[in-house]
């Protein structure tokens, strides 16, 4: 029986309330997060400002108080230079006032002598004084109104006179401060590179000889200390040493010769296996070439020369990687014995403490000797590869040909090839060059064409002439 559709499969699906909650919770939990993170970047975007803010402040006050002090130092120099031009005005006026007066009393004298029998012109020269005296007191008037300061210099001048605090020194300039810079450092580059004083040699020698002589003293006297505490005297260690010392020498030097002579007698060994040695590879080599090749011909000197060459090099080379082969060896030797005495230490005290302890102990496999007779092994397989291919090397050296014999030996294998392929053609093949596609190359193809024609003419001119 079919259920009817309710429309159930419509309605949204029942969700886990648990889930709900905690979904919740989380979602606020980085709201919170978030909010408390843009809260932080506003606050430090608005400190970042403010900083800004009171940099561009100070830069604004440090430029306007350095123009202040523009401003004031050539406030200053224009106060100095007016009060110079005061002074000297002042000083011209007073110049100026002398000679007026000079000359007003010159001329009234002459009046008065003209004048002195006649009363009537008494008023008139009293008058003329009034007068001159009046007009030297305009003129001096005018000549300070000109010479006068502006109102605002004048409070200046005043209230001091000069900038920093009216002490009546002037600041000193920036080419003043200059100048002086570059006074003081040349002069401390003069102190720099000033001659050193030539020293007293004579002086230091002679100290130099009395402590060397007081050093002598010192060991002497430790010298003879020593001789008193082992309670023999000086006279008779002489004596013993110089009789037993002749013999010591003497066994000594027959030591140190017997040595050079191994040495000898080594280094003649080493140079006869070395000379085999060669022999052997060149035997080698020129019984494994064949008489064409290389014919038994009297090498010419340039050959002699530069075999002798080479094998010189390849001596000197040779010496020198044994050499490098006995260092290594040594330092192989020094590292081993530095080993050997590292485990013997260690195996000593690994004793002490198996001695001290009262239980079992198992003994485990050391793998450093298996790993060491592995490496030493691996080391002489590579030793003996590097002389194989050095002996390689050297039998290609000593075949190569020089530049005189290479053209006589192109040559040989070109008339060699040329005579083996003109066999096969006419033996094996009969003349027949469509047999011979697919087997010889070009260059060897048109060979065999021109072989054939010039066979071909040469049989019919024959032909001809019978």
């Amino acid at each position: 029986m079919d259920v009817p559709d309710s429309g159930d499969q419509f309605l949204p699906e029942e969700q886990d309330p648990v889930g709900d909650v905690v979904s919740q919770s989380f979602k606020e939990q980085v709201l919170r997060e978030l909010q408390k993170m843009k809260a932080t970047q506003r606050l430090e975007f608005e400190a970042l400002e403010r900083l800004q803010r009171e940099k561009h402040e100070a830069e604004r006050k440090a430029r306007h108080l350095e123009l202040e002090l523009q401003e004031q130092r050539r406030k200053l120099s224009l106060n100095e230079e007016q009060l110079t031009r005061t002074f000297v005005a002042a000083g011209n006026v007073e110049k100026q006032r002398e000679i007026i007066l000079h000359e007003d009393s010159g001329s009234g004298s002459a009046d008065d002598f003209g004048t002195n029998d006649d009363g009537d012109m008494a008023t008139e020269a009293d008058e003329a004084e009034q007068n001159r005296k009046e007009r030297i007191l305009k003129r001096s008037q005018k000549t300070l109104q000109e010479a006068a300061l502006p109102p605002r210099m004048e409070v200046a001048s005043k209230n001091g006179g000069t900038f920093e605090g009216g002490n009546g020194t002037s600041k000193t300039s920036v080419k003043q401060k200059k100048k002086l810079r570059i006074a003081a450092e040349e002069a401390e580059r003069w102190r720099k590179h000033r001659p050193k004083p030539v020293p007293n040699f004579d002086h230091l020698h002679a100290q130099l000889e009395a402590s060397a002589k007081k050093r002598k003293e010192f060991v002497r006297r430790g010298q003879v200390e020593e001789d008193d505490d082992a309670g023999t005297t000086s006279k008779d260690k002489g004596s013993e040493f110089f009789v037993s010392r002749a013999a010591e020498l003497a066994d000594l030097r027959e030591r140190k010769e017997a040595r050079k002579q191994r040495l000898l007698a080594k280094q003649e060994a080493i140079r006869q296996k070395k000379k085999q040695a060669q022999d052997k590879l060149i035997a080698r080599t020129r019984a494994s070439v064949g008489a064409d090749v290389m014919p038994q011909r009297k090498p010419t000197k340039s050959e002699t020369l530069r075999v002798q060459k080479l094998m010189a090099d390849a001596a000197k080379k040779q010496q020198e990687r044994d050499r490098e082969e006995r260092e290594a060896d040594a330092r192989e030797r020094r590292r081993e014995e530095a080993t050997r005495r590292v485990r013997a230490q260690v195996r000593q005290s690994e004793n002490i403490r198996r001695d001290n302890f009262a239980g079992n102990f198992v003994d485990l496999k050391d793998l450093d000797t298996l790993a060491k007779d592995k490496a030493r092994e691996q080391r002489q397989q590579f030793k003996e590869a590097i002389a194989r291919n050095r002996e390689k090397l050297l039998a290609a050296a000593a075949l190569r040909p020089s530049l005189m014999e290479r053209f006589t030996t192109t040559v040989k294998r070109e008339t060699h090839h040329r005579a083996a392929l003109e066999a096969v053609v006419k033996t094996v093949f009969e003349k027949d060059l469509s047999a011979l596609k697919g087997i010889l190359t070009d260059d060897e193809q048109e060979l065999a064409v021109e072989m054939v024609a010039a066979d071909n003419e040469n049989n019919g001119n024959s032909a001809d002439a019978d």
